[in-house]
């Protein structure tokens, strides 16, 4: 299987506890989601 970011953005100024960023999830080709942190601690959605 393989899985692939694209897109990936780091916003490091945005970032205080974890680090901002947002992706696009790509699996076999196909993009099936958007991952994205906005930097104040909390888990990636």
């Amino acid at each position: 299987m393989k899985i692939v970011l694209k897109g990936l953005r780091v916003y490091e100024e945005m970032s205080e506890e974890t680090n901002a960023f947002s992706a696009d999830l790509w699996i076999e080709g196909k993009k099936v989601a958007k991952a994205k942190n906005d930097g104040r601690g909390g888990m990636t959605g």
